[in-house]
């Protein structure tokens, strides 16, 4: 009652706490603490890679709470105010220039232990849960953005072409059909994944197939753009093609940590070999 209302209305931004300086894809090695005293627990611990904690008003965090535990157990979700004492976001810039990811510290930040998400020390299934939703539910709205931008090259590049009288070359046809092809896969691919929301297969093991997919079509599809802009990349104030340089030098930096975010993409085939095909471990 307190605090969904805000999220979904966008009066809170929320951000994640879950990667650390030493556990990124192996998460469940985090080394973040929580220790309860009365009715708080008291944590302790460094995140990075959390994505707008900056200008986040809450976080969802798992920190260990058993140290004795096995390593995917003892963890527990905690809901954070990010104003709490103790806590410090500090950005990181970014090769687009962007400062969207953060360190963040906590040094005996103080948080009620109503704020506990499920049962103390069963983080671990929550956390699965969240990143179900990140990389199934996540790449429904990448899609879109993916559409939106296919579709504007093909209008600058229908632009330039009634401007000048000139017809692409091959090679630009290839380079947008391939963006094109591989855009509307994906497309095909989103459709089974609102079908598995319906009927609740939320998590599966084909969260890691869509988040597999989302990797490969970002980076092709923004790679093929920047690419028709040869060396004219580099200059602010030219138009190949009709195309805005800077926006796709931009998006074409930015694609190339879709494989690292979210669940890199050797996880993410670890997951589809061991759960969907049967194979071994390793």
């Amino acid at each position: 009652q307190q605090l969904l209302p805000r999220l979904l209305s966008g009066e809170d931004i929320w951000c994640q706490g879950f990667s650390e300086p030493e556990s990124g894809s192996d998460l469940a090695s985090l080394r973040t603490r929580a220790r309860i005293e009365g009715d708080e627990f008291v944590i302790n611990g460094q995140k990075v890679w959390t994505s707008w904690a900056h200008k986040a008003q809450w976080c969802a965090l798992l920190a260990r709470t058993d140290a004795g535990a096995p390593k995917h157990r003892g963890i527990s979700y905690i809901l954070v105010d990010m104003s709490t004492p103790g806590v410090t976001a500090r950005p990181l810039v970014q090769m687009t220039g962007d400062d969207e990811f953060c360190e963040v510290f906590l040094e005996d930040v103080r948080v009620p232990v109503r704020n506990l998400v499920g049962q103390l020390d069963e983080g671990w299934a929550i956390a699965q849960d969240t990143l179900s939703h990140e990389r199934g539910s996540y790449t429904l709205r990448r899609r879109v953005e993916y559409e939106v931008a296919v579709e504007e090259a093909v209008r600058n590049l229908r632009g330039h072409v009634g401007a000048t009288g000139t017809e692409p070359s091959d090679r630009v046809l290839e380079q947008l059909g391939r963006s094109y092809a591989a855009v509307r896969a994906l497309e095909a691919l989103t459709r089974r994944t609102i079908d598995r929301q319906l009927t609740g297969d939320i998590p599966s093991p084909y969260d890691s197939v869509d988040k597999l997919s989302l990797n490969e079509v970002e980076q092709l599809l923004y790679t093929s753009i920047t690419d028709l802009l040869g060396p004219f990349r580099l200059a602010a104030d030219r138009a190949p093609f009709g195309l805005d340089g800077p926006r796709w030098v931009k998006e074409h930096y930015y694609s190339r940590a879709a494989s690292i975010y979210g669940g890199t993409s050797q996880i993410q085939k670890n997951i589809i070999g061991e759960r969907l095909l049967g194979l071994p471990r390793g």
